[in-house]
């Protein structure tokens, strides 16, 4: 449920201003690349993620791939929620193919909320297309998505890797219960994702079972879907193997539970 892909042809999908292209670690991740390490774990499909640290809002070359394999590409494009016409480009890249839109939200933003009316408008959009918000945000800012969630129970939200609990390599008990309170929001969803970035950092990752927990306990398996964030699951002392090994092997998981978290929940979101 969450891959990046980029190509080694710059001139074609350049990098964003001022980006130079050293800064691209691997040179390049296509998806025969990411196919190498994923299909011998047996994954034949995945969500792409817009990054904007490489290509700013540009997801033409994720969009490019998408459409031209459907079956096998979903896209989750990056989206800048401070835009006055934030609403607008999230309709045009869902014309383009885009299914679900990352929004950056690094920070706790000022209560309620910082650009209130424009992630509302966004939440409205999302809701009404049957398209998927995806915060890449901090454990800080789940109160401020209670707060949307309340005036937008309807709108489909997925929180990249735990809204990054445990990132600075602490589980605090705060944070986890600000995240199982969203489970109370239907559309609510957790990503399962980036164990190399969490905790002890670590393979097998056996100390981010707690969380998993908790969480299959408060949302339940159909509300979560595993990821690896390649290719940085691939950083030195970690595998695409490790990662999802600890969700198909290492869970005390019912088969039913263990289908929804690595395939079902994001089959139903990101390819209806």
């Amino acid at each position: 449920a969450h891959t990046h892909l980029w190509s080694p042809d710059l001139q074609r999908w350049p990098l964003a201003p001022s980006v130079p292209a050293e800064n691209l670690q691997p040179p390049s991740f296509t998806p025969e690349d990411f196919f190498a390490q994923a299909a011998p774990e047996g994954v034949e499909r995945a969500v792409l993620i817009g990054h904007v640290g490489h290509f700013g809002w540009d997801n033409s070359y994720l969009l490019h791939l998408a459409n031209a394999q459907p079956e096998v590409f979903a896209v989750q494009a990056s989206l800048d929620h401070t835009f006055s016409s934030a609403a607008e480009r999230m309709k045009r890249l869902a014309d383009q193919g885009a299914i679900a839109f990352r929004l950056r939200v690094p920070e706790p933003p000022a209560s309620p909320w910082d650009s209130r009316s424009t992630m509302s408008a966004l939440f409205r959009v999302a809701e009404r297309e049957g398209l998927a918000i995806c915060p890449l945000t901090v454990p800080g800012a789940l109160p401020a998505f209670a707060e949307l969630l309340e005036e937008h129970a309807e709108t489909r939200v997925v929180f990249d890797h735990f809204a990054r609990i445990g990132h600075d390599g602490h589980f605090r008990e705060e944070d986890i219960e600000n995240l199982a309170d969203l489970a109370r929001f239907p559309e609510a969803h957790v990503k399962v994702s980036g164990f190399y970035n969490a905790g002890k950092r670590k393979p097998p990752y056996d100390d981010v079972v707690p969380l998993i927990e908790r969480l299959l306990a408060d949302f339940g398996a159909e509300r979560l879907m595993w990821a690896s964030d390649c290719p940085y699951q691939l950083n030195p002392g970690h595998s695409y193997a490790d990662s999802i090994s600890l969700v198909r092997d290492r869970l005390d998981l019912s088969d039913t539970d263990r289908d929804w978290l690595l395939r079902r929940t994001a089959e139903r979101l990101y390819f209806p």
